[in-house]
């Protein structure tokens, strides 16, 4: 249920009328109606559809005579009862999550480690430093050096 505060107040014999309750439509409301007319927010359909489904019920005259501003805030209600709901996160907030804990989306959709972009700020010397290629420094095998001949 919506509840909706009109701008301009409908009059009645009984008294004003300031706010209207809209409840979400059931199927026996919406016979002899087009779902697309309505979430197109066409005025006729929903000109038939107000009576059935406010409370309290207003007349096919009294939606005929509300401010455009009001009809337009009592549509948007309806409407908004017939959007689909999500039930699944979204991806957004995984991807955040993730970015937040130094985590990407591998090519499979596995979580994977981000690699640095740059070499640590590291000498050779130091513990952490960088190491010798293949074939470079003591003892190591590499490829024959070709100019002694």
């Amino acid at each position: 249920m919506s509840k909706t505060t009109l701008l301009q107040p409908l009059k009645r014999a009984s008294g004003d009328i300031a706010s209207v309750t809209v409840r979400k439509p059931d199927v026996g409301s919406l016979r002899g109606l087009k779902l697309t007319d309505i979430l197109q927010m066409d005025v006729t359909a929903l000109s038939r559809l107000l009576p059935r489904i406010t409370e309290p019920a207003l007349l096919p005259d009294e939606v005929a005579a509300l401010d455009p501003a009001d009809f337009l805030g009592l549509s948007a209600a309806v409407v908004g009862f017939l959007r689909r709901r999500r039930w699944w996160p979204r991806r957004r907030r995984i991807f955040s999550a993730t970015r937040a804990a130094g985590r990407s989306r591998g090519s499979d959709g596995r979580h994977c480690r981000r690699l640095p972009l740059a070499a640590p700020e590291h000498g050779p010397d130091e513990p952490g430093g960088a190491r010798p290629l293949v074939g470079e420094g003591p003892g190591s095998v590499g490829t024959p050096d070709m100019s002694e001949g």
